[in-house]
Formats: C-alpha cells, structure tokens, sequence
C-alpha cells in the first residue's frame, strides 16, 4: 500500500532506479489519494506512475487507484474498499515536513 508527499517521491524514484525487487503479480493500492484526477499534480497516483513507474507499469502488475475525481465520494470510497484484498502485506506510511503522520 502506497503513500504520497515528497519523502514518499524520492523513495519512489529511487526504487525506480534500483528495482530492489519484480514487480510481477505486486498489486499495489493507496493508503491515501487527493480528490483530483489521477493527472493532476496532487494526485498521489500521478506522482507514483511518474516516479515508481517511469518506465511504465508491466502487464503482469497492477496499480489500483480509488477515483478521486468523480463527485460522490461515498460510492468512490466504497468502490475502492470492495477492490481491496484482505490483508496488505507492506503499508507504507508517511511523515510530513510539518509533522504529521499519516
């Protein structure tokens, strides 16, 4: 489970580049995501398909993301937890520069 911010950007970039691990039959989600659209810059997802997956995401990998974008969060937000698994094996979480955490 994925996270977002600067911290989680430059991990992000640097997995890119050093690939400590196959990405084959990973599925990824978000612990957190903006309600924007997945190109937009505060879009967590956006910024893992332009860090994490550069060179884009293979077929046998999947990135799953809640849809932010559309306007009734409640259906979106029960939509995304009907796609999660039922347990997650790594969740990432994040500190901000100001000192929250997630």
């Amino acid at each position: 489970m994925l996270t977002g911010g600067k911290t989680a950007k430059q991990l992000y970039q640097h997995w890119a580049v050093t690939k400590p691990w196959d990405n084959r039959n990973v599925r990824y989600y978000f612990g957190d995501e903006r309600c924007v659209p997945p190109d937009h810059e505060d879009s967590n997802y956006g910024m893992v398909v332009m860090t994490l997956f550069s060179n884009g995401i293979s077929k046998d990998c999947s990135l799953n993301r809640m849809e932010g974008e559309l306007t009734d969060r409640e259906v979106v937000a029960k939509n995304y937890e009907q796609m999660l698994p039922d347990s997650i094996d790594v969740l990432l979480m994040s500190v901000g520069i100001d000192g929250y955490i997630a």
